[in-house]
């Protein structure tokens, strides 16, 4: 790193490399330096304490809340059908649909419907990176960075972080350690935080991939996740579930409407399985 005053001109030098940069500054290196190691040792310490809320069992809320003096952006985290998880506490929302997200609980239809027009839930469906986006796009007004959180090999959350100016890359680097304590903390606690992840979702699944082959066997998978062995059955599977935004979002709005009944999801199918036992 070179130094220089306000007005010093930029000095020819032959061995300066691509990874070295100019800053412009009245304050002396010394002082620079300082102020660098003292932000480093925060940001470590900040990493140090997420690491410990990790394993006393923590939820992502309280990892959305400890990165809030370090990002100093409004983060939000929703589930693969669009529905809140967590969000930073103490820093106002700055758009209209992170804002719909805190107040109702879910992404708004007009955000879910322009995510599919533009074809945001197929790059979802397989992003393994963080996107910056530091020039509007048809989903936000305001810089922005993203994560795609997968489990089990299909995208399950969305990590979004809005902030007032342009994305530096120490924000990036910021907001990959978050994610990445987010991923952690989800695949420990993913149950309990997305109503889609039951047990009996699994049974259903096995249903649908045609992995129960006879009945005793279907009778012991159901009895290992709960489901009587008698009654009235009545098994829906829809196939079109991308005209209401996504496979998830779908099944989300079923569970809303009959929470008794039992869904899961198989690619872009969703099977719906009513039971009214004898």
């Amino acid at each position: 790193v070179v130094v220089l005053g306000p007005r010093d001109a930029v000095p020819e030098i032959p061995a300066l490399g691509n990874d070295d940069i100019y800053i412009r500054s009245a304050l002396s290196p010394q002082l620079l330096a300082d102020r660098v190691q003292r932000h480093l040792m925060r940001v470590v310490q900040w990493n140090d304490q997420m690491g410990v809320m990790l394993e006393e069992g923590c939820i992502t809320q309280n990892l959305l809340k400890a990165s809030e003096p370090v990002l100093g952006c409004f983060v939000a985290l929703s589930d693969s059908t669009f529905s809140y998880i967590a969000h930073t506490p103490n820093i106002a929302p700055l758009d209209e649909r992170t804002a719909y997200l805190v107040k109702n609980g879910c992404y708004s239809p007009d955000t879910i419907r322009i995510a599919r027009e533009h074809g945001f839930m197929r790059v979802w469906e397989h992003q393994e990176w963080t996107a910056v986006h530091n020039v509007p796009t048809a989903l936000f007004s305001y810089p922005t960075l993203d994560r795609v959180i997968h489990q089990r090999g299909s995208y399950a959350a969305h990590l979004v972080m809005v902030s007032p100016t342009e994305i530096s890359t120490s924000q990036v680097f910021l907001f990959n350690l978050l994610a990445r304590k987010v991923e952690a903390c989800l695949e420990r606690h993913w149950r309990l935080e997305n109503p889609l992840e039951q047990s009996y979702s699994y049974f259903l699944r096995e249903l649908l991939t045609g992995n129960v082959y006879d009945e005793p066997q279907l009778a012991e998978h159901a009895k290992l996740h709960g489901l009587p062995l008698t009654g009235l059955f009545e098994l829906c599977v829809s196939d079109n579930t991308w005209r209401a935004g996504s496979p998830s979002y779908f099944a989300k709005k079923i569970l809303e409407g009959e929470p008794s009944c039992k869904v899961a999801i198989n690619g872009q199918s969703v099977a719906v399985l009513l039971c009214a036992p004898g």
